[in-house]
């Protein structure tokens, strides 16, 4: 290493910025309200999860039976192709949800926007598909899904939130 006197007139060079920022630490400076956005994701996954393990129960008998006293016009000979699917979307959208919002609920209080946009998406889905009446028969069920994705929601979008999330975005 060289340094300036007699026999060098010239300074050192000082040394290069930093390419990109240092992240914050996680937990620094994250809102409450992400935080609780959080945790009502995780409690709407465990719900999903709940919903799930019911449906992996369901006896596929039981659903022929419940199909055909409700009239729907659907032959003997078609009803247990029609259970099959009754029970396939059963215990698909329940786990399509469920690795939705485990995947994307950490991502989202580490401040990724994309992750507070799929979950936003997945969350009204699930909303409209629960208010539809396919995703969950129980109505407590129904209603408390329903009351916690719509404040995970809210909750992301406040403004202490929406400043989080702009915060954290990096500029490569």
């Amino acid at each position: 290493m060289t340094t300036s006197g007699p026999d060098n007139p010239y300074e050192p060079m000082p040394p290069a910025p930093p390419v990109h920022p240092e992240p914050a630490s996680p937990g620094k400076d994250r809102p409450k309200m992400v935080s609780i956005a959080f945790w009502l994701w995780i409690a709407v996954s465990v719900l999903l999860l709940i919903s799930l393990i019911g449906a992996l129960s369901i006896d596929r008998g039981a659903v022929e039976d419940a199909l055909r006293e409700a009239n729907t016009g659907i032959g003997d000979d078609q009803l247990g192709q029609a259970a099959d699917v009754f029970l396939a979307v059963a215990i698909a959208l329940p786990a399509i949800f469920l690795v939705a919002f485990l995947g994307c609920a950490f991502p989202m209080r580490a401040g990724r926007n994309w992750a507070r946009i799929v979950l936003t998406v997945f969350g009204g889905l699930l909303i409209l598909l629960t208010l539809l009446g396919t995703a969950s028969a129980n109505a407590g069920v129904t209603f408390v899904i329903i009351a916690f994705v719509a404040a995970a929601i809210v909750t992301m979008y406040l403004r202490d939130s929406n400043d989080y999330f702009k915060g954290q975005r990096r500029t490569y």
